[in-house]
């Protein structure tokens, strides 16, 4: 993948110069904590950069995703990344505001149910349609900032194919755990770049107190065809709390995200984000 890595340098280079920032890693997978059989959720992502200026508040990366449980044991997932670039700041290379559609998703999740029937587990398989825009790297270089674990979905030019396995428990308590493995093959679209494959593991713990869930998580992502480096230069890892509140039909919810190790803390200080979730009936 010459022409890609060549990319990630030169993107790498000028968000250093620029505005100093770098990419975290999401603490929970999105995936495995659905809202309802059937539900879409918008979720929104604000990064707080280190020592940056001239970033404004709409600076963020918006999802619009849906789960629809098509069979007891059968879901669909999907979503939509769009990366609002908003700012004010002279010595950016971008003179204007801009939006970016980023590669949509499209997966199907099968949850296995075993005999004990507090554990569970899902595997699932998806792909990322490549219609980002080559013409907005600004804006791509903001996606990539705030959602490292999802930055194919902002990369153009590129085709990406997801394999998921994740376990779930429930224990008398009500409390819950998760361990979770995803895979991204990620397939150039232009010729003499090569295929990349990203290795995403997590854990989590999410407690239901009456309508609140309260859950954390240690995630890292891992590139497992580089061609060199020790395990520290290959990886990122980020801590994250999470919560919601169940009104039924809504569910709002917050995160906050903390970078653990120098490939992200030397740029990013944290990530906040919110999310709405609407359970169709």
């Amino acid at each position: 993948m010459a022409r890609y890595r060549l990319r990630v340098v030169l993107l790498s280079a000028t968000v250093m110069a620029v505005i100093l920032m770098t990419c975290p890693v999401s603490a929970q997978n999105y995936w495995m904590y659905p809202g309802g059989d059937k539900s879409i959720s918008f979720e929104v992502f604000k990064p707080k950069f280190a020592e940056a200026e001239g970033y404004e508040l709409l600076n963020s990366v918006w999802i619009l995703s849906g789960h629809f449980q098509t069979s007891d044991r059968i879901s669909v997932m999907v979503d939509l990344p769009i990366v609002q670039m908003d700012i004010d700041n002279d010595m950016h290379p971008s003179d204007e505001d801009q939006t970016l559609i980023g590669n949509p998703y499209f997966g199907l999740v099968q949850s296995i149910q075993l005999a004990d029937s507090s554990q569970l587990w899902l595997v699932g398989i998806g792909a990322r349609i490549p219609l980002a825009s080559d013409e907005k790297w600004p804006a791509t270089s903001v996606g990539y900032v705030t959602m490292f674990n999802r930055f194919e979905a902002f990369t153009p030019d590129l085709a990406t194919v997801n394999l998921r396995l994740g376990y779930l428990q429930t224990l008398e308590s009500g409390l819950k755990y998760t361990i979770n493995v995803d895979g991204a093959l990620m397939i150039p679209t232009e010729d003499g770049d090569d295929t990349e494959l990203f290795i995403d593991y997590n854990a989590s713990i999410l407690l239901p107190v009456d309508k609140v869930s309260l859950s954390c998580g240690f995630a890292g992502r891992m590139f497992a065809t580089a061609d060199g480096g020790d395990f520290s230069e290959i990886t990122a890892h980020q801590l994250g709390f999470a919560g919601t509140y169940d009104f039924g039909t809504l569910k709002p919810g917050f995160n906050f995200r903390v970078p653990l190790d120098d490939n992200l803390t030397w740029a990013l200080d944290y990530v906040y984000g919110f999310s709405l979730t609407y359970n169709i009936l």
